[in-house]
């Protein structure tokens, strides 16, 4: 009798230590993988948000921050994957549509690009839009559309800073490989904020949305 109860302790024990992990540490362990990404420890990120999404593969928040570690690695269209993903489990989500714009405009598919961040435009609120907006405005430029992108300009700097941002726009349209890094820097990472008159306006990275 007693060997038999040890026996079943001992099965007790095993089915315990190998339980799923808890909300709490799924959530710490995303939280773990944005600060590796913001950071740019890219395999330490890429480890654990794969740790979270064998897990519980309907993370919106992982999945979001998997497509921009696809693209910090040049893997573009797994990144716009990830952010479909992101999008099918959590839909209007202005960060994911912030996030899969820039991922297509890295692949020049800039009408579709400009469709996913008019949509995060539309669906972010105020005090959010900012970052989605500005976006916009890069995107319209890199694809010759200079118009749109001064009159959203207009609504957040001065005209000098127009004129700079412009300036630093065209250039990028003559440099594809400068374009993609200013189109990645922009991605929103989480709690990397930084005032919207910081040159250059690109890389400020969109908001986060909870």
């Amino acid at each position: 009798m007693r060997l038999l109860a040890l026996v079943f302790l001992v099965f007790v024990v095993a089915c315990t230590t190998t339980k799923k992990p808890k909300l709490e540490v799924l959530d710490g362990l995303e939280a773990q993988a944005v600060t590796d990404l913001q950071q740019g420890n890219l395999a330490a990120a890429d480890e654990k948000l794969n740790k979270v999404l064998a897990d519980s593969p309907q993370r919106w928040r992982s999945l979001n921050a998997l497509g921009i570690l696809h693209s910090f690695k040049n893997e573009i269209p797994q990144a716009q994957a990830s952010f479909a993903s992101a999008d099918s489990i959590s839909p209007n989500n202005p960060a994911v549509l912030n996030n899969w714009g820039l991922a297509l405009a890295i692949d020049n598919r800039y009408d579709e690009a400009i469709a996913k961040l008019m949509q995060a435009v539309e669906v972010a609120p105020p005090t959010t839009r900012t970052q989605p907006e500005l976006n916009l405005a890069l995107i319209y430029a890199l694809s010759g559309n200079e118009k749109p992108a001064e009159i959203i300009l207009h609504r957040y700097m001065t005209p000098a800073k127009i004129r700079e941002n412009m300036k630093f726009y065209r250039g990028l349209r003559k440099d594809q490989q400068k374009s993609r890094q200013v189109l990645q820097n922009a991605y929103g990472v989480p709690q990397m904020q930084v005032p919207v008159e910081d040159p250059p306006v690109p890389l400020l990275p969109a908001p986060a949305q909870n």
